[in-house]
C-alpha cells in the first residue's frame, strides 16, 4: 500500500501556508488564486492643502523678518555703544590737556606743529585737532578717534595711500568733529584767535561744563562714503543749518553732524558725559557756546 494512504485524514485540514495570517481561502478571488485586499484597511496619507502650506510660509516669513529686525537692532545698539565708549575715552584725553597747559583747552585750530602716531612731520595737516589730541590717547586713534565705520576707513587709507598721504585724509576724517570755533578757538597765530566766535579759551571761564558740547558724531561723505570729519560747525554759522533734518541732503545743511544712531548723535561735553542728542537739541545755540548761554538764547548769532 502506498505509504501517503496510510496516513490518518485530518478531519480540520490547516489553510495552505500562502494563506498565512491572511483570510482563509474561501477569500480568494474565484479563478484568480490571489488574495483579495478590498478588506484591509490601508492608511490615510491625505497631504498639506495649499492654504495650509501658505499659512506655514507665512508663519515663517513673519517669523524671518522678527528675528532679522532683532538682530540689526542688536548691530545698532553695538554700534552705538562702541561710539559711546570711544567718545568718552576721547573725552579722558581731552580733559588732561587743560592739566598739562596751564589750564588753556586744546585749540579747535592753530599753525602749530604736530607729527604723527610713526613721528612724522605733518606740517599743515597738524593743524586740526586730530593728530595734537593723539598723544593724549597714547597715540591710539583706532577705537577711540576712529570708531566703526571710521575704522574700516583707517584701515583702507592706511593700506591704501602712501604715510604722508594717509596721514593728510585721517587728519580731515576722525569719527568725532570738534566744536571748534566756540571750544579751544581757531587760532590765526600764535597768540591770535578769532575773537568773534568769543570762544572758551580756559576750562575755568566756562560756567556750566555739563551744557558745553565739544565734540559730536561727524561725517563729509565728499572724503569717502566711511568718513568722519574734523569738525563740526553751529546751526547759526554760515552755512547756516536747515529747518528740519533730511537725511538725504549734504551733511552741510547740519554743520557735518552725523545722526547716524536712529536720527540721534554721540553728542561729548565738557564736564566728560557722553549723551546723544536728536537734531532739535543741536539747533539750540546754548549746547554750543558760553556767550548764547550768558544771553539765554537759543538762537544766538555771533
Amino acid at each position: 500500500m502506498p505509504y501517503r494512504s496510510m496516513l490518518p485524514s485530518c478531519p480540520n485540514p490547516p489553510p495552505p501556508p500562502c494563506c498565512s495570517g491572511w483570510p482563509r481561502c474561501s477569500s480568494f478571488s474565484a479563478g484568480v488564486g490571489r488574495p483579495d485586499f478590498s478588506s484591509l484597511a490601508m492608511p490615510d496619507r491625505r497631504g498639506f492643502s495649499l492654504i495650509e502650506l501658505l499659512a506655514a510660509l507665512a508663519v515663517i516669513g513673519l517669523l524671518a523678518a522678527l528675528v532679522a529686525g532683532s538682530l540689526a537692532r542688536a548691530r545698532d545698539a553695538a554700534r552705538q555703544t562702541r561710539e559711546v565708549a570711544a567718545a568718552r575715552s576721547v573725552m579722558l584725553g581731552y580733559l588732561v590737556v587743560p592739566e598739562e597747559r596751564d589750564g588753556r583747552l586744546l585749540p579747535g585750530r592753530i599753525p602749530e606743529a604736530a607729527v604723527d602716531e610713526t613721528g612724522l612731520d605733518l606740517g599743515a595737516f597738524g593743524y586740526r585737532y586730530t593728530y595734537r589730541l593723539a598723544p593724549y590717547l597714547g597715540n591710539r586713534l583706532l577705537g577711540t578717534l576712529f570708531v566703526n565705520d571710521q575704522a574700516r576707513f583707517y584701515d583702507q587709507i592706511t593700506h591704501r595711500e602712501s604715510p604722508a598721504m594717509a596721514s593728510y585724509i585721517l587728519s580731515l576724517s576722525p569719527s568725532f568733529g570738534l566744536n571748534a570755533a566756540f571750544v579751544g578757538g581757531i587760532w590765526t597765530g600764535p597768540t591770535a584767535w578769532r575773537e568773534e566766535f568769543q570762544p572758551l579759551i580756559r576750562l575755568e571761564n566756562c560756567r556750566s561744563p555739563s551744557r558745553q558740547l565739544v565734540f559730536a558724531s561727524a561725517r563729509n561723505s565728499a572724503l569717502g562714503a566711511d568718513s568722519g570729519y574734523f569738525e563740526i560747525r553751529a546751526p547759526t554759522l554760515a552755512p547756516r543749518w536747515a529747518a528740519a533734518l533730511d537725511s538725504s541732503a549734504s551733511e552741510t545743511t547740519r554743520g557735518w553732524v552725523d545722526f547716524r544712531h536712529r536720527e540721534r548723535a554721540v553728542g561729548a561735553f565738557l564736564d566728560g558725559h557722553v549723551r546723544l542728542l536728536a537734531y532739535p537739541d543741536l539747533r539750540d545755540m546754548r549746547l554750543w557756546a558760553e556767550a548764547a548761554r550768558h544771553a539765554d538764547d537759543p538762537a544766538w548769532t555771533p
